[in-house]
């Protein structure tokens, strides 16, 4: 009776060891080209509290800063939440959430980010998750903003996304500069 308790006893390390292993595995996975922790170098091309340049969009000026990447998709537009920037200026930054908004002929995507340098941050803010729950009031004011700004607000669509799924935008952006 001992040995058969401790044959089971064994047979469950193993069963155990083994299943760590296997999930354990080294898997290769799609590593960004620059560290996150760096971040990514935008433009800014419209410092927060300025009015788009667009003549037949009468609305409230930006509450946050846009930037450009320069890739070749010049449609991937990136909000910087932060204090005002100067127009111009390059910064780096770090990705938290992705923005997609449709109005059933035009859409457009949006990095939702912070900047890289923690100086300059408005909001301490780490990822999605984060963004979502502990900053509902900023994620909710950019929504907003976006659809009242859009002429019949009812008729925009707005997609909220992880960092991730903003990386991968900025990595496709990345490579489609190098071809």
């Amino acid at each position: 009776m001992f040995f058969d308790k401790t044959r089971n006893l064994l047979r469950l390390t193993i069963l155990v060891l083994v299943t760590l292993l296997i999930g354990c595995k080294n898997e290769k996975k799609d590593i960004p080209k620059v560290s996150f922790h760096e971040g990514y170098k935008v433009v800014i091309t419209l410092p927060a509290g300025e009015s788009l340049d667009d003549e037949s969009i009468a609305f409230l000026p930006a509450p946050f800063n846009i930037a450009a990447y320069k890739g070749h998709n010049k449609d991937l537009k990136t909000i910087v939440i932060a204090d005002r920037i100067e127009k111009n200026k390059q910064i780096k930054i770090l990705p938290v959430a992705f923005l997609s908004t449709s109005n059933g002929m035009i859409v457009d995507r949006y990095i939702v980010s912070v900047p890289a340098d923690s100086t300059r941050r408005s909001i301490p803010v780490s990822d999605y998750a984060d963004f979502s729950v502990n900053h509902y009031g900023v994620k909710n004011m950019i929504e907003n903003w976006f659809k009242y700004k859009n002429n019949n607000e009812r008729s925009l669509k707005v997609q909220w996304s992880s960092e991730q799924t903003a990386i991968e935008h900025i990595i496709s952006n990345e490579e489609l500069e190098t071809k």
